[in-house]
């Protein structure tokens, strides 16, 4: 009979023993996927973050481009030939005259036929 008690005793610390083990091996692994969870929401957030300035970058080189095809469209139209040959080219029409004004670095056309 005191075999069996002390069988019984063993058995129940053994159970207690394994218990402990599995509860501590049960946290480490629910940590683990936590930690895991937590980063996979870290980089999903910076990746929309990453997505929202592309897709915005992306509506501005749309605009660019619209912009460059609507100059193509019109590139022999006597206004944007004008306006090139004012501000890149630094022409002006005969009877116009020229004043830099070197505070601003801008340049101011005046028509003496007026």
């Amino acid at each position: 009979m005191a075999e069996q008690a002390e069988n019984t005793k063993k058995s129940k610390k053994s159970k207690k023993r394994s218990n402990i083990v599995f509860t501590i091996f049960m946290i480490c692994v629910c940590s683990i996927l936590g930690f895991a969870i937590l980063k996979q929401y870290q980089l999903k957030l910076d990746l929309d973050s990453r997505e929202a300035i592309l897709q915005e970058e992306l509506k501005k080189q749309q605009n660019t481009k619209e912009a460059l095809e609507n100059e193509m469209k019109n590139k022999n139209s006597p206004e944007l030939i004008e306006r090139i040959a004012r501000e890149k080219l630094n022409m002006v029409k005969p009877n116009e005259i020229v004043f830099n004004d070197t505070n601003s670095g801008k340049r101011q056309i005046s028509n003496t036929d007026e």
